[in-house]
């Protein structure tokens, strides 16, 4: 019994390390200029994206208390405007109102629809 299970450790090990050997690095999936700039990006806005933050936690709305759910729905739609879209609205519903862009801003890449229950 104890010589088989040398065996398999043997065998497990072959193989964890033939793996280890013949393993490739990942790719980078953004490449480095364009990670350059993004991260410049990033430094420049970070004020004003902490500024975003505070005003956006600063008012509370909380649905199940019927807290601030047109005022909510109002920020955020400001919010979706001041971040570039071109267009954005407040849906009403049954419920809490929502707030969603319209169209995607023409000189950004595509990227799936947002919409923000307040």
């Amino acid at each position: 019994m104890l010589r088989r299970s040398r065996l398999l450790l043997g065998a497990c090990l072959t193989c964890v390390l033939a793996g280890a050997a013949t393993a490739q690095p990942a790719a980078p999936t953004i490449p480095a200029a364009t990670r350059a700039k993004l991260s410049s990006a990033i430094e420049a806005d970070h004020d004003q994206a902490i500024a975003r933050l505070r005003e956006w936690i600063a008012l509370p709305s909380i649905n199940a208390e019927k807290l601030n759910r047109q005022e909510g729905a109002e920020l955020m739609q400001r919010m979706l405007l001041d971040a570039g879209f071109d267009t954005a609205r407040i849906i009403p519903t049954d419920g809490p109102p929502a707030s969603s862009p319209a169209s995607m801003p023409a000189h950004r890449p595509p990227w799936p629809s947002t919409s923000c229950m307040t």
